[in-house]
């Protein structure tokens, strides 16, 4: 799963739209929750999004941090931090997310069905 997500976030720093749609197994079994609210993304929301906010950003780079994995099968979820810079226009953000990435096995390639990503709460 480290490979798959290392490709994942190579394919999105370098704006590689149809190389990050392979990586994902978008279809009516897939969902997103996201930072930006409460409302589950269906894969055509999700997808639709992505494109347009990798298309607008000016730069994007992302690493994983402390990555756990647990395989069930033809199902695998991937926990991690991820820590992101995003500059659009002139606008720059750098910050962590909690993340969890949800892998289904199609064929031979594990392919995402389901992404979680949220800010910690700031402490007060």
């Amino acid at each position: 799963m480290a490979e798959v997500l290392r490709r994942l976030m190579n394919a999105a720093e370098k704006k590689d739209l149809d190389r990050v749609d392979s990586l994902h197994l978008y279809g009516p079994k897939f969902s997103k929750f996201d930072e930006g609210g409460l409302a589950r993304q269906d894969a055509a929301t999700s997808q639709a999004s992505e494109r347009r906010g990798l298309a607008a950003a000016k730069a994007f780079s992302a690493t994983v941090e402390d990555l756990k994995v647990d395989v069930f099968g033809v199902t695998a979820i991937a926990t991690f931090v991820m820590n992101y810079t995003l500059e659009a226009g002139e606008v720059k953000i750098s910050n962590k997310a909690r993340s969890t990435v949800v892998f289904a096995k199609d064929r031979d390639t594990w392919r995402v069905v389901h992404e979680h990503h949220s800010l910690p709460k700031p402490t007060p």
